[in-house]
This record gives structure tokens, sequence and C-alpha cells, in this order.
């Protein structure tokens, strides 16, 4: 019973270093990656939109 009680009370200290961890995390690192995204994701529709363009330009010349 009482390994029981050790090995319960080594989990939880595990699970509070990575809540720990996890709230210290830099709010600034997600937001930097969500721009980045968005920016990927800008540049990949101008691309497209810019060929969608050209198919039509050539279509009438």
């Amino acid at each position: 019973m009482e390994n029981q009680t050790n090995h319960n009370e080594e989990l939880e200290r595990i699970n509070k270093e990575i809540e720990a961890e996890l709230l210290s995390e830099d709010k600034s690192e997600t937001l930097n990656e969500k721009k980045q995204f968005l920016t990927a994701k800008f540049i990949v529709t101008l691309i497209i939109a810019i060929i969608m363009l050209a198919g039509v330009v050539k279509l009438f010349f």
C-alpha cells in the first residue's frame, strides 16, 4: 500500500512539473507560429490566384 502511495505522489509531482513547464511557455512563440502560418497561407493563395489569372488571360489572348 505504501508503494502505491509513493507511486501516486511521484506521478503528481511529475504532473505538476509538466504543468509548470506548459504555463511558463512563451506566449509570443505561439503568436509567431500563427503569423508564419498566415503568411504562408497568404503567399500560397496569392500564387494560386496569379496562376488562375494567367490562365484566364491566356484563354482570351
